[in-house]
């Protein structure tokens, strides 16, 4: 079991240095599960209403709780039954002493995009809640390995949180390995008073990148990493948000969030080989590096990647909105093989 010093030049940690290190670290589960078809509009109190579900086609017309999981599929609305829900499931296992960050909700819950960034102040908030201070070392990890973790990574750096960690192989590999759970009611804490210090030039919203992509003679133009899979990057998929086609920005470069992992184990992949990853790709890292996907998740774990070959995170950004904010205001060009 490795009880070495943290490697702050790093961005993951292993799991046996975790569980060497449980006591000196604060421990968040950021587990997101990618929601099937497409989210049932909601009006913002969270209730579904007649009218609204009527506006939307065919479908249930009665009130549901906004935890109902109703998904559009085959055109129409289904109630998908068994749908996970990452916050029972860390009631149920999770790693000794962890508490739950909730990508949905330490978000900018007015915006009609899925979990933009919060403001400073409401992100002191959500950590002051949870009991954590900008000085804790803090760790993040998700169920499938590295998924949405990385995500509440980004998300402390752009607070200027500098020490923060995705653990490597996340919950999967630490249960694979034996390692204690604990499960039932997290035990009281004491909150904290949590001080941001926001970064804005580690985002970069829908306009910037608009002129970004399309004046082919701005001197800052950027390398645009798209995260999504091939399929819904090429316009051959349907993207899981309704009313949003797939496609992809025409500069952009695919860069599949699952080719920087281990297939096997479902850790970050080592720098000597992301480097050759990205050489394959023809990404140039001597220009500034935009990284999207379909929401702003997966988009944070080419971000880790790119870290790990030693590009510094704060010169990346990460376009918020992503695809679903592109497609979505239908002003930008989308490429596909359709043309």
């Amino acid at each position: 079991m490795s009880s070495s010093a943290w490697d702050p030049n790093s961005p993951i940690v292993s799991t046996d240095w975790l569980a060497a290190n449980l006591s000196k670290v604060r421990v968040l589960d950021a587990t997101w599960h990618m929601p099937i078809g497409a989210p049932m509009p909601k009006d913002p109190p969270g209730r579904i209403t007649k009218m609204l579900m009527n506006s939307f086609g065919p479908g249930p017309v009665e009130e549901t709780s906004k935890d109902d999981p109703w998904r559009y599929v085959d055109g129409q609305w289904k109630k998908i039954e068994n749908h996970p829900n990452a916050e029972k499931e860390f009631l149920e296992k999770r790693i000794p002493g962890a508490r739950y960050f909730d990508v949905d909700k330490i978000a900018d819950t007015s915006s009609q995009l899925p979990h933009m960034l919060p403001t400073a102040k409401e992100f002191e908030g959500h950590m002051s809640r949870l009991g954590v201070s900008e000085k804790d070392h803090v760790v993040v990890y998700d169920s499938k390995g590295i998924f949405s973790a990385p995500r509440a990574w980004w998300t402390f750096k752009v607070f200027g949180h500098d020490k923060v960690s995705v653990l490597d192989g996340g919950l999967k590999k630490w249960i694979s390995e034996n390692k204690q759970v604990e499960s039932g009611p997290v035990p009281s804490f004491e909150p904290t008073t949590y001080k941001a210090n926001f970064k804005p030039d580690m985002v970069i919203d829908y306009q910037n990148l608009l002129v970004d992509a399309t004046d082919f003679l701005y001197a800052e133009k950027s390398v645009i990493l798209d995260a999504r899979p091939k399929p819904r990057f090429f316009g051959e998929a349907p993207e899981p948000r309704i009313e949003v086609p797939s496609g992809h920005i025409p500069s952009a470069i695919n860069v599949p969030f699952a080719e920087v992992l281990n297939p096997e184990t479902g850790t970050l992949l080592p720098p000597e080989e992301l480097h050759k990853l990205f050489d394959e790709k023809r990404v140039d890292m001597r220009r500034p590096i935009v990284a999207m996907c379909g929401s702003g998740v997966t988009a944070c774990i080419v971000a880790l990647a790119l870290e790990r070959t030693g590009r510094k995170i704060d010169s990346i950004k990460v376009y918020d909105g992503s695809w679903t904010e592109w497609a979505g205001y239908k002003k930008g060009p989308i490429a596909s093989l359709s043309g």
